[in-house]
């Protein structure tokens, strides 16, 4: 064996063989773009609003054009506590408000406990406070995944007149 080469220990000098300070040298790079493409993900889900969600409607609907459906997305049941609207439909509903028939007034729709409601999942109901002099409701709402605002309008006799009621 030649004596005037390389020995063992000038192998590990020289960088022939991989030691742990060129393992985490090489790891470094690795973990930071790991790190920077995970920040990325998180900021890019932040920012994006869920295709689900909508902004939600509010009273300049009212004054836009609304879709009447062919087929209702809601039910309304007329009761002596109010209007018990219902959302028939199966699928939930972005609201936006309603009125009286025939009155210029804009009200949020609420849950029979009260509570504003900007949503009403599909089988939900809401109670809208009419009086016996009312004659029916008008609810601006949209589909959950719809920009279109939709119009629901509900008539009925106004139980101080059901006397004068002529049924066809």
């Amino acid at each position: 064996m030649a004596t005037g080469g390389r020995g063992a220990g000038s192998r590990a000098a020289d960088g022939a063989a991989p030691g742990p300070g060129r393992r985490a040298g090489a790891l470094l790079p690795l973990a930071a773009s790991l790190l920077l493409a995970g920040a990325a993900g998180l900021l890019g889900a932040l920012l994006t609003p869920p295709l689900h969600r909508r902004a939600p409607l509010g009273f300049q609907v009212r004054w836009n054009r609304a879709v009447t459906p062919e087929w209702p997305d809601l039910s309304v049941t007329v009761t002596e506590q109010g209007a018990y609207l219902k959302n028939v439909s199966g699928r939930a509903l972005r609201l936006a408000g309603w009125s009286p028939a025939g009155l210029n007034a804009w009200y949020r729709v609420r849950g029979p406990g009260g509570t504003p409601l900007l949503e009403l999942r599909s089988g939900q109901e809401a109670l809208l406070p009419v009086t016996a002099q009312d004659s029916g409701v008008r609810v601006w709402y949209a589909p959950l995944r719809a920009d279109e605002a939709h119009l629901f309008r509900a008539d009925w006799t106004p139980p101080a007149r059901a006397e004068s009621r002529v049924l066809n």
